[in-house]
C-alpha cells in the first residue's frame, strides 16, 4: 500500500553491506521509523554483504527496496536513475535523503523531472577530489549534511554553501562498556595479551585506503623507542581485496612485526 508523502532513504550502501556508511544510513532510517515517519529505503544489493539481502530485509521494522543488479556496466548509472524516478514517482515520494554523493545522481534527476527535492549527507571519501558534478549536484541539494568539520569544509569549497555538521555517533546499548570501565578495559586487554603496553587501534576494512601499511611502516619507527607497542587492527577484507590483506601480513613477517600487530 502506498503512503502519500514518504520520505526516500536513498543509498548505495546498507546492510547486510558492512561498512560505515550503511551503518550510518541504517541508523538514519531506524530513526525516521522511531519518529514515526513514513521512511522508505532504496539501496544497493552488495556481493561483499555477510547476510543474504532478502533475509535481512525482511525482519526490518520499515520497507527496503533493492535496485536490480545490471550485467551490462555501461547501463548502471543510466538504469539506477531510471529507477530511482520511477520509484519516486510510484510511492509518491515527499523528499529524498541520499547518504552519499554516488545516490545523488538519481536525487537529481527526480529535483528536475518530478519536483522532489533532496538533502545529501556527505562523506570524506565522496569529496577528495572536487568537480563540476560535484558542485552542480551540491548546489542543488534542498541542505547538505557533513560527518565532520573537515568533510563540511571540503563540500563548502565546491559550492559556497552553509553545510551543517552532523557528528557520527554510536548505539549506546549494543556499545556499552558498563558502569565500570576501568575494569572492561583491563579484561580487554587481558584478553588480547595487551596489559601494561602501549596500543595503537585501528578499525577499519582491510584496504588500502584505509593506510593500515602505513601505520605498519611507522610502527617500525615506533618500535625503536616502544618495543614493547602494539598495533590492534580490527577489521576484516572485502571481496576481491584478500590480495591487500596478505601484503600486510606478508610485510609484517618480513620486518618481524609478529609479536606488536594483532
Amino acid at each position: 500500500m502506498m503512503t502519500e508523502g514518504k520520505v526516500l532513504l536513498l543509498t548505495f550502501e546498507f546492510p547486510p553491506h558492512p561498512g560505515g556508511i550503511g551503518t550510518y544510513a541504517y541508523q538514519i532510517a531506524a530513526n525516521f521509523h522511531a519518529m514515526r515517519a513514513p521512511v522508505v529505503v532504496l539501496a544497493r544489493s552488495s556481493k561483499e554483504a555477510y547476510q543474504d539481502d532478502a533475509t535481512f530485509d525482511q525482519i526490518q521494522l520499515f520497507p527496503i527496496y533493492r535496485f536490480r543488479r545490471w550485467k551490462f556496466r555501461p547501463l548502471i548509472v543510466v538504469g539506477r536513475i531510471i529507477e530511482t524516478l520511477l520509484f519516486c514517482w510510484r510511492h509518491r515520494i515527499k523528499w529524498i535523503h541520499c547518504c552519499s554523493y554516488k545516490a545523488a545522481y538519481g536525487a537529481l534527476a527526480c529535483r528536475f523531472l518530478l519536483g522532489v527535492p533532496y538533502f545529501l549527507m556527505g562523506h570524506g571519501s565522496d569529496y577528495a577530489k572536487s568537480s563540476k558534478a560535484k558542485a552542480f549536484i551540491l548546489k542543488h541539494a534542498l541542505g547538505l549534511f557533513a560527518n565532520s568539520n573537515c568533510t563540511a569544509s571540503l563540500m563548502h569549497a565546491q559550492c559556497e554553501r552553509r553545510v551543517t555538521v552532523i557528528s557520527l555517533g554510536a548505539d549506546v546499548e549494543q556499545f556499552n562498556p558498563g558502569t565500570d570501565v576501568e575494569q572492561t578495559r583491563k579484561t580487554l586487554c587481558t584478553k588480547y595479551g595487551i596489559q601494561g603496553y602501549p596500543v595503537l587501534l585501528s578499525v577499519g576494512r582491510l584496504n588500502p585506503r584505509k593506510g593500515h601499511d602505513i601505520t605498519l611502516k611507522a610502527l617500525v619507527q615506533i618500535k625503536v623507542e616502544y618495543p614493547n607497542v602494539q598495533f590492534v587492527i580490527i577489521g576484516r577484507s572485502m571481496v576481491g581485496e584478500d590480495e591487500y590483506e596478505t601484503g600486510l601480513h606478508s610485510y609484517i613477517n618480513e620486518v618481524s612485526l609478529e609479536e606488536n600487530v594483532g
